[in-house]
């Protein structure tokens, strides 16, 4: 099974998700994909990689490639349970608030045509809203906007494709036991 946290940064996947994995976790049943842009900020010893300002298209493309690949690697794995932390249309919601308006309509549309075939590889996408305040930790970035319309973008994206998914709210426990309920552990 290989389920999916998605929602704007700042909201708690990453919390949860690990606290997630050390509840499921029996012997090696369980993988969690990791940040990818924590990854690629660690690779080039640059915590401010991506800050708006300092990014561009072809940084932000980097995480696609980093995403699919990362989860590509663990499904080749025997794991039952593949967590994966983001989805491609968190990064897309980013692409497109930060450079949208520098990509053509083809470029959008074939996009999200290989996007779409990708998040249809999730059993279950967990969406986790805005519910506490976003903190600037050197990495992800604390503007209350800047998170509210990428949330915005994802809920869109996930609408308009008609992705079936699940509100996963309230407390760090509550979330845990919504995953849980819902993936009948």
């Amino acid at each position: 099974m290989k389920i999916a946290f998605t929602g704007s940064h700042g909201v708690g996947k990453t919390t949860l998700i690990n606290r997630l994995e050390n509840e499921l976790l029996t012997s090696k049943d369980v993988a969690v994909t990791k940040e990818i842009p924590r990854i690629i900020c660690e690779l080039v010893d640059d915590p401010e990689y991506f800050r708006r300002g300092a990014n561009n298209l072809e940084k932000q493309l980097l995480i696609f490639l980093g995403q699919i690949i990362q989860e590509y690697e663990l499904s080749l794995s025997n794991f039952r349970i593949t967590i994966c932390d983001r989805t491609i249309f968190d990064h897309w919601a980013y692409t497109l608030y930060l450079f949208g308006k520098d990509l053509s309509h083809d470029y959008i549309k074939i996009i999200e045509y290989f996007m779409l075939k990708h998040m249809v590889s999730y059993d279950k996408i967990f969406y986790i809203p805005i519910e506490f305040e976003v903190e600037d930790d050197g990495t992800r970035e604390d503007d209350k906007e800047f998170q509210k319309n990428i949330d915005s973008i994802i809920i869109s994206n996930l609408d308009k494709f008609k992705l079936p998914y699940l509100i996963i709210d309230g407390s760090i426990e509550n979330r845990i036991k919504l995953v849980q309920k819902e993936l009948e552990l």
